[in-house]
This record gives structure tokens, sequence and C-alpha cells, in this order.
């Protein structure tokens, strides 16, 4: 269910909600892991206070009346990076969020 990609300094999660986790925004516009919830999902699934942030994916309804859904990867060029991440940070859903995380070393 909860999957690790170790690759050098930069690993991927799946991570279940509610996340437990908060983020930050440095100087440089980068976001990092600020805080974990001891024993939260995040922290299960091996990410560290301090990881940057990469990406997410988000599924938004592209049609409403059939359901269709679609998913795409965000990343930390998008304007609203901050504001998508914090906000799934906080989300309480029952699903999952692939994570792209780096421990810094790599950027």
């Amino acid at each position: 269910m909860i999957k690790i990609v170790e690759q050098k300094s930069s690993y991927e999660v799946d991570i279940k909600f509610p996340l437990g986790m908060r983020v930050n925004k440095k100087d440089d516009g980068s976001i990092y892991v600020s805080n974990l919830r001891a024993g939260g999902n995040a922290e299960q699934c091996g990410v560290k206070a301090g990881d940057l942030v990469k990406g997410t994916t988000v599924t938004y309804i592209v049609d409403q009346l059939f359901g269709i859904k679609e998913q795409k990867m965000i990343t930390r060029e998008d304007p609203q990076f901050f504001e998508i991440v914090s906000a799934l940070a906080h989300d309480e859903r029952n699903d999952y969020l692939s994570l792209p995380l780096s421990d810094g070393t790599d950027d």
C-alpha cells in the first residue's frame, strides 16, 4: 500500500491521508516538511522534517456529469504549488498522495 522508492538523495512516497505533516516555504521558494505528527502516516513512510517537497499529485474532476477524473503531477514551478501542498497536508480524506521528496543534497 505505501511505497518508498530510494534514488540517491531523492525518494517518492505514497502516503495515506491524513498525512500528519505540515509544510513551510523557505526564502528561496522551496517547500519543506516543517513538522511531522508522531506516528502519523508521513512519518511511517519515512518522511523527515526538513525534507524538500519536489512535487505532488492532484486529482481533479474533468466532467462532473460522467464522473471523469484526471490526475497530474504539480511541481514547485507551479505558482500555486505552496498553497496546493499546504492544503493537501491538512486534507482528511481517505485516499493516497504521491509525494516526491528530497533531503536537499541533490538540489
